[in-house]
């Protein structure tokens, strides 16, 4: 394999092989994997015209080559078919019991080397990875994202996990369930007052126009710290077994994480979310204090794909949530919000793993 290179703030170009063969200071330690991949994997490192690695593994094109352990030829070049065959290569290596490489910690503090086979080990859901740290401050950083951080915990793993898991299944027209109260309280409120500094972008399809930001594909420095800590939970590891085993299907990591913003007058119309991407389910978080229906912005569930097969019909209130299986069924839609002020969502979308 060529010699990576990284390239600093300074855009300068440092020789991975050079770092690794200096008397520079450096020590080895096991670190989390989905903490690493939460950190690291959500900015674009391959180019402006590439996703970040996190969205990249949601492509349907790799999820395809993932499933099947496609072999493509590799050509160390910036496209997503490269950069898949290089994942997967590194899937199938790690399945081998083959050895891999430390990832590298720059002196810096920024990760330097190993995203292709850091996502690897986070597909294959593999705890903990040498790292070969060149930056002593890397070593004091609070490296832990679990669910207690930021969820009410008893509806993902908790005492009502089971009745939630049951209302899920047994739901009608189609695998549902309306959730309230599950970020800790402080938490959903902070949430709320950052979600006024997002730099928001307009996005507009033949059924919906609303602002959006992509958490597993922005710039690090334009989200507050609890959508960052956030971020870091919902990629763990424990948040994906706790979901897995709600909706019944083994083995689902996020694909993509989206803060939506609705200003008065805007709808999304009946849709499905069903596509090629394999989604499985999703589940869509609210940050509206003091929202009243007459506010308008609610999540209607339809068991077709017309207005009069309404058959539920939810609030987007603060701290609540719906989880729902994504199917060719089902039909859903957010009614026109009425009120002066935006609704906040964010919708984080589950794929098989």
């Amino acid at each position: 394999m060529p010699d990576s290179l990284h390239i600093d703030d300074a855009g300068r170009a440092w020789s991975i092989s050079q770092l690794l063969n200096s008397n520079r200071p450096r020590r080895v330690i096991a670190t989390a994997v989905d903490y690493l991949w939460s950190r690291w994997a959500c900015e674009r490192r391959w180019g402006d015209s590439l996703p970040s690695p996190a969205r990249l593994t949601a492509e349907p094109l790799f999820l395809q080559d993932f499933t099947q352990r496609h072999d493509r030829p590799i050509a160390f070049g910036d496209t997503i078919e490269d950069h898949t065959a290089r994942i997967v290569s590194f899937v199938k290596a790690i399945e081998a019991a083959e050895t891999i490489q430390p990832v590298i910690i720059g002196p810096d503090g920024y990760f330097w080397d190993g995203m292709h086979r850091l996502a690897a080990l986070y597909l294959l859901q593999i705890p903990t990875v040498p790292v070969l740290d060149f930056a002593s401050a890397f070593q004091d950083e609070e490296t832990s994202c679990s669910l207690e951080d930021v969820f009410e915990v008893s509806w993902l793993t908790g005492s009502h996990a089971q009745l939630v898991r049951q209302q899920f299944q047994t739901a009608e027209p189609y695998n549902h369930v309306y959730l309230a109260n599950i970020l800790r309280a402080e938490v959903a409120d902070s949430l709320h007052a950052e979600y006024g500094m997002l730099p928001w972008r307009l996005a507009e399809t033949d059924f919906y126009e609303q602002y959006e930001i992509a958490l597993l594909d922005c710039v690090a420095g334009s989200l507050g710290p609890w959508l960052k800590h956030l971020r870091r939970v919902l990629l763990s590891f424990e948040f994906s077994r706790a979901i897995s085993k709600i909706v019944d299907t083994p083995s689902l990591r996020v694909g993509d994480i989206a803060c939506h913003r609705s200003t008065p007058g805007q709808q999304i119309g009946i849709h499905t979310d069903y596509s090629d991407n394999a989604e499985s389910c999703r589940l869509t978080i609210h940050f509206n204090p003091n929202w009243s229906t007459d506010e308008g912005g609610l999540f209607v569930v339809f068991a077709g794909g017309e207005l009069k097969s309404a058959s539920a019909i939810y609030s987007p209130k603060h701290n609540t949530a719906i989880l729902f299986r994504i199917s060719p069924e089902s039909f859903h839609a957010v009614t026109p919000v009425e009120s002066t002020r935006e609704r906040y969502s964010m919708v984080v979308s589950m794929v098989p793993n």
